[in-house]
């Protein structure tokens, strides 16, 4: 699971009781985990060795985002249907901190963060 924080507006941060219990405040950041299935889809190795990123899916892998640490998206691809596996190689992304977001074709997600090494 991965904890991503998000730039919030003061009008959202004080609205803190419709949110989960699970999400954690810190002045203007909101601190949370965002795993709608966790177990479905498998990243790894983390952190990434060698340049190459597995990802594997119970279901179909639809979209695949990368951002780096400003939130600016390095790569993203879109994939045909019953693409369950896929390899990626990272050789031209610096070394460093990244967001990987996976979207399913039944609508489930993960995001998680990535080291590469």
């Amino acid at each position: 699971m991965l904890g991503i924080a998000i730039v919030l507006s003061t009008v959202l941060v004080n609205s803190r009781a419709s949110l989960s219990a699970e999400i954690i405040y810190d002045d203007n950041y909101l601190y949370g985990t965002f795993d709608d299935n966790p177990g479905e889809i498998q990243i790894f190795p983390n952190p990434v060795i060698n340049n190459i990123l597995n990802i594997s899916a119970e279901n179909s892998i639809v979209k695949i985002e990368i951002l780096d640490i400003t939130g600016s998206t390095v790569f993203m691809q879109k994939y045909e249907k019953e693409t369950k596996k896929v390899v990626l190689s990272l050789v031209n992304l610096n070394r460093g901190l990244y967001i990987i977001q996976v979207m399913l074709d039944n609508n489930s997600s993960r995001t998680e963060k990535i080291i590469i090494e």
